[in-house]
């Protein structure tokens, strides 16, 4: 009876994938999609790239392209334009079926992947993949890159644990350059080296262990990227990325995009709707108190990012394997908890740390039970109804994702406390 449950979940969970990522993917170009494949296509056919960062000036390409859709290049890196080059032969539509069915490969790729990390059996592995609701769907339905990038980081790890420190640092160092957030991967492996407590004789070798190599890889990596953007872009388009795209976005202005949007999801988004006025998009905020955004973004911060320094701390005595562990797993969870702006599709990479901590025993099985739960609940949001419910009930209606990644953070890290006061105590 358990399996029959279990391949009936399997089978809703696919009709829920082609009926919203499948078909509207194979249907319609999405503004996603446009904005990777005209930037691509800016390149081939040898545009000036100098106004790549006005939105208006790409929206008319857009248009030129016969693209019926909105979109902009920022906040993207220079690097962006590379991307769907080996798509750029054919026209829009035809690209993004290719890419969509490039997905698809890589949600097998995923389950093969995740079977290796947790142990798990295939079903399993691609309920939980699938569970994730929107957060995949949505990479298929924009044609966006994030579930690749996400499969990519499965790879790493495995990688990594197979001894490829080097190759494993060239992988992560790629897609920081396209979209930051695998950053928090080699912060997690300088993390796992410095909480180590019994650290051997300081020598050439010790130095350049794996956490270390895994860290140097990626960043060397990162330059050489950098460096070629600099050299195919120019310094014109590069300090306009920094300046007009990096830097707002770090602090959740997004070009082109509403800074009040539900949408968003983040604890800056909810603080700037409380506290600051705009005449036009939020004339009535809880309080008039433009300071507060700040404020109280700074102390979550400050909570959040404390109690992942706790955690690791917590693990800095317990075995190699562990507290590696536990440094790549908390500062992931800590970065989708404090991202300044979030969409749907970036959380397709919780996958990765609940992946860490089942294949690592690391949390109790009742605490990986509320885990799954709230990962699948964070994948299937009506944000619809809570959009609906936070204008006419109260703003707090309008995060369910929010408080959901947050009590999600909250669950693991009580879960990570508990398990190493049982098991991993020195």
């Amino acid at each position: 009876m358990r399996r029959i449950t279990e391949y009936l979940l399997l089978v809703v969970l696919t009709f829920f994938l082609v009926m919203k990522g499948i078909a509207p993917a194979w249907n319609k170009v999405h503004s996603d999609f446009a904005n990777y494949y005209v930037s691509a296509k800016l390149v081939v056919d040898g545009n000036p790239l100098d106004k790549l960062y006005d939105n208006e000036w790409f929206q008319h390409k857009i248009m030129e392209y016969g693209i019926g859709t909105l979109g902009k290049f920022s906040p993207f890196p220079p690097v962006t334009c590379w991307i769907m080059l080996p798509l750029t032969f054919v026209d829009t539509l035809t690209a993004q079926r290719i890419f969509m069915f490039i997905n698809l490969i890589f949600i097998l790729i995923g389950i093969v992947l995740i079977k290796k990390i947790t142990a798990w059996e295939p079903i399993h592995c691609a309920i939980l993949i699938l569970g994730g609701g929107f957060s995949v769907v949505n990479n298929i339905a924009f044609g966006q890159i994030y579930w690749v990038m996400t499969v990519f980081m499965l790879f790493f790890l495995m990688l990594v644990k197979k001894g490829y420190p080097i190759l494993a640092g060239f992988i992560i160092g790629i897609f920081i350059s396209l979209k930051y957030f695998p950053i928090v991967f080699v912060a997690g492996f300088l993390l796992a080296r410095l909480t180590e407590r019994r650290l051997n004789p300081i020598s050439f070798t010790s130095f350049f262990s794996t956490d270390v190599t895994v860290a140097i890889s990626s960043l060397i990596t990162l330059l050489i990227i950098i460096y070629a953007e600099f050299s195919f872009f120019g310094s014109f388009v590069m300090n306009q990325f920094i300046h007009s795209a990096f830097l707002p976005h770090l602090d959740g202005r997004l070009t082109g995009q509403g800074l009040y949007s539900f949408q968003f999801q983040s604890w800056d988004n909810l603080f700037r709707n409380m506290f600051v006025r705009s005449e036009e998009f939020n004339p009535f905020p809880l309080i008039d108190w433009a300071v507060g955004r700040t404020v109280l973004k700074t102390v979550v911060m400050l909570i959040v990012t404390g109690l992942m320094f706790f955690v690791l701390y917590h693990y800095k005595d317990a075995e190699v394997r562990v507290r590696r562990a536990v440094c790549l797993a908390v500062p992931t969870l800590t970065a989708l908890v404090i991202l300044p702006a979030s969409a749907t599709y970036h959380f397709a990479l919780l996958i990765i740390p609940l992946a860490i901590i089942i294949g690592e025993h690391l949390v109790e099985r009742k605490f990986i039970a509320i885990c799954i739960a709230l990962y699948g609940m964070i994948g299937f949001i009506p944000y619809g109804l809570a959009f609906q419910l936070g204008r006419s009930w109260g703003l707090l209606f309008a995060y369910p994702r929010l408080w959901l990644v947050s009590t999600l953070y909250i669950v693991i890290i009580f879960g990570l406390i508990k398990r190493k006061e049982l098991t991993f105590a020195a």
